[in-house]
């Protein structure tokens, strides 16, 4: 009797524990933030079909929307997010590696594996390289039959700009990697223009000091001063210059940050210190103008007075803060997300450059592309 008592009990309790949220949600889900705190679609609700795949596939289906719509979920999220976080310095997403100080980085292995490249693992085969260099060179080759110069524009990874956040046992990166593989490959057995941001980003670092970032703490990306910084040497190639960060001729500001990407994939909302943003301000600017096609993605952007040269850049999410830098230096340019980017764009553009613009972790997309 003890023993049916104690069951009963207990099987009580579970039903209050996993009920109450049902019971109580129609009274405070519009006092709770119900949108989804993660950056992913939630699962639709699967319909039930008379055939035996949908029979067989319902049920699983059926567990995964339940488990991405129930009550309090964000809280929850929240909550495990947090404890992981700030309690233990690990992450409730493998997506994303928490550093030291709450440094957050991104190592998706699905997204360019950018650990595997931190420490210098699936290195690329000489065929491999050799392939990419015959893309490139035919992609150089077929624009200058147009008139059109080819540059390719490499941004790193957060971690290899501040590596001293990675966790103690990634905290030194490997000296070959995929990225100076190829890098170095195309530099020795091509003349295509390769700009490799990385070393100005280090050397701005060093002079700026400890208290002045380049990237964002809880975010993938830079901000707007790492961007000011490896654009001016992209434009270098160019032969258009800006005023170096340091000038008198610019003033660096700061300003507080919001959360970031990463933090968003966690879950953490404003449960985390995203540290402060800088940005460049002071530059010519030459009236330029933006304009947002109906796909945001595609970006056109004027000036009066600014190089003549038109400018036609594919872009990742790392050319998102270049826009207004390009618009303002050149007087027409386009940035077009890759997204949405296909040659018959620089076909119908017509640019006097071209710029393949790529964060390092998806530098192998170059596997891929020609230009024909």
């Amino acid at each position: 009797m003890k023993v049916f008592k104690k069951e009963n009990i207990v099987i009580a309790l579970f039903v209050i524990i996993i009920g109450t949220p049902y019971l109580i949600w129609p009274l405070i889900k519009n006092h709770v933030n119900a949108e989804s705190a993660e950056k992913r679609e939630l699962a639709a609700c699967p319909t039930l079909e008379l055939s035996k795949e949908s029979l067989d596939a319902f049920p699983a289906a059926f567990e995964t929307y339940i488990n991405d719509h129930m009550p309090l979920r964000n809280q929850l999220i929240m909550t495990n997010s947090a404890l992981n976080y700030h309690v233990f310095a690990t992450s409730s997403n493998e997506d994303v590696l928490v550093g030291k100080d709450g440094w957050l980085f991104y190592v998706k292995k699905s997204d360019g594996n950018p650990l595997a490249n931190y420490l210098g693992k699936n290195l690329l085969s000489e065929a491999q390289l050799r392939t990419i260099a015959d893309n490139v060179i035919k992609t150089q080759e077929n624009l200058a039959k147009e008139g059109t110069e080819f540059i390719i524009m490499v941004n790193p990874n957060k971690e290899h700009v501040y590596p001293e956040y990675m966790p103690d046992i990634y905290d030194t990166p490997a000296d070959m990697y995929i990225t100076k593989q190829i890098v170095d490959y195309l530099k020795a057995n091509t003349d295509v223009t390769v700009v490799y941001t990385l070393d100005s980003l280090l050397a701005a670092k060093e002079a700026l000091g400890d208290d002045t970032l380049l990237y964002r703490k809880t975010d993938s990306h830079w901000n707007r001063l790492g961007t000011y910084i490896a654009t001016a040497e992209l434009m270098k190639e160019t032969g258009v210059s800006l005023p170096d960060y340091d000038s008198s001729e610019v003033s660096i500001v700061k300003t507080d940050d919001i959360p970031g990407d990463l933090s968003d994939m966690l879950g953490l909302g404003n449960l985390v210190d995203p540290g402060s943003l800088w940005e460049v301000t002071g530059y010519d600017e030459h009236n330029y103008k933006i304009t947002e096609a109906d796909e945001k993605p595609y970006t056109t952007g004027t000036a009066t007075g600014a190089c003549p040269k038109k400018i036609l850049i594919r872009r990742d999410s790392f050319g998102e803060h270049m826009k207004e830098i390009i618009a303002a230096s050149y007087n027409e340019s386009v940035l077009v997300h890759q997204l949405v980017f296909d040659n018959e764009v620089i076909k119908r553009e017509k640019p006097d450059i071209f710029v393949y613009e790529v964060v390092e972790r998806n530098l192998t997309s170059l596997l891929n592309y020609v230009y024909e």
